[in-house]
């Protein structure tokens, strides 16, 4: 019975032992100091290396501006607040907030911003341009294959299938729609502009950026199509969408991304991915 009890105590006094160093090392033990995590927005800008308008399925635009200031006058490392006295200035107009900077960044003189716009009326206005954005309509883009048909007619009134190379003005040919080849049709004698498409048979074509095929515009259809017109040069990107088809002013980049030329107005046709 003695031998049980002294077992037993035994146990006790090291069950205590180990309570005692265990305790001891819990409040020895220093606490680490806790970080708060700090959150980093994503950068909108990227590695965008030239003027991107970005076209969001809520209305917004976000444009991309790359602007090289480096051997010029201008303070490139001011550029910041002047795009906000700008901006704030428009905004006190409207008197909402239509516009804001959501990224800047400068490097080297090459100045880089992320701007964002309600609409595209907001976007036209502050940069005083006339991009239009609607649901596609073959009608629209016929129309503005006239009227650069009629601007091409207007161009060339004193061209004869005889007159030197020289005095044909090759420039406003090209922006008018007239490939290189017609040109040369043209200059030599072969091709007659008024033997041209005409003002009222003209039928505007685009390529489609998937089966990279010529289609033509009455062909397209799509209740949710949607189209911007420009001759704004710079690259378009649909935001959770795709390009669909695009005219001879633009170039595809990538499934949602074409670059325009600004050699005439030229039709996008895209959808986002609802």
């Amino acid at each position: 019975m003695r031998k049980n009890k002294l077992k037993r105590a035994s146990v006790i006094v090291l069950s205590a032992l180990m309570s005692v160093s265990l305790a001891g090392c819990a409040f020895g033990k220093k606490e680490e100091p806790t970080t708060e995590e700090v959150y980093v927005r994503p950068s909108t800008i990227g590695e965008t290396a030239e003027t991107t308008l970005k076209i969001n399925p809520n209305g917004t635009f976000i444009e991309i501006a790359c602007e090289d200031f480096s051997g010029t006058d201008i303070d490139a490392k001011g550029a910041e607040s002047y795009i906000n006295s700008e901006i704030d200035a428009f905004n006190d107009e409207a008197g909402v907030s239509k516009i804001s900077l959501i990224e800047f960044q400068e490097e080297d003189g090459v100045v880089k911003t992320a701007i964002q716009y309600s609409d595209v009326a907001s976007y036209n206005a502050f940069n005083m341009m006339d991009i239009k954005v609607a649901l596609y309509d073959a009608a629209s883009a016929n129309d503005i294959l006239k009227a650069e048909l009629a601007s091409a007619q207007d161009a060339s009134q004193s061209v004869t299938t005889t007159v030197e190379t020289t005095d044909i003005n090759e420039e406003e040919l090209l922006e008018a729609g007239y490939s290189l080849e017609d040109i040369e049709e043209i200059e030599s004698g072969s091709m007659d502009l008024e033997g041209t498409a005409t003002e009222t048979d003209a039928i505007a074509t685009f390529t489609d950026a998937n089966t990279l095929s010529v289609v033509n515009s009455d062909e397209i259809e799509g209740a949710s199509y949607m189209m911007i017109i420009t001759s704004e040069p710079m690259v378009y990107s649909v935001n959770g969408g795709r390009i669909l088809y695009y005219d001879k002013h633009a170039e595809l980049i990538d499934s949602a991304t074409v670059r325009v030329n600004g050699n005439g107005k030229s039709v996008i046709v895209y959808e986002f991915n609802y």
